[in-house]
């Protein structure tokens, strides 16, 4: 897998300008009836953009809103993240990686 996920309280979410990957979000969605999960993820920076053979990673985190939409499923999305934008040729990749990586962390019944 190209991304490692840690799971991580709401609370210790990473500041940042996108409030909908904040704790404050989080609460706003929670009161809409919303649950909210926190992860940590790292990925290498080579596998982020083209020609880089930068060996460090990047370590960053996003907020996923799990929605029922009926008694037996749920939708789970992440509102405008994660905020790492790869080059364009890796895009595709890393967010199916980075969704696969999430996949066994959200309830079994999530879209």
């Amino acid at each position: 897998m190209i991304a490692e996920i840690e799971d991580k309280e709401i609370k210790q979410i990473y500041q940042t300008s996108i409030i909908q990957q904040t704790a404050y979000w989080s609460e706003v969605k929670r009161l809409q009836g919303v649950t909210s999960k926190a992860f940590n993820f790292k990925t290498k920076i080579a596998d982020l953009y083209v020609d880089s053979e930068d060996s460090a990673y990047f370590i960053g985190d996003l907020l996923i809103l799990i929605q029922a939409i009926d008694q037996e499923h749920s939708i789970a999305y992440v509102p405008y993240g994660p905020e790492i934008e790869p080059s364009v040729e890796n895009q595709g990749y890393f967010l199916e990686q980075l969704s696969e990586s999430l996949r066994s962390c959200l309830p079994k019944t999530a879209l």
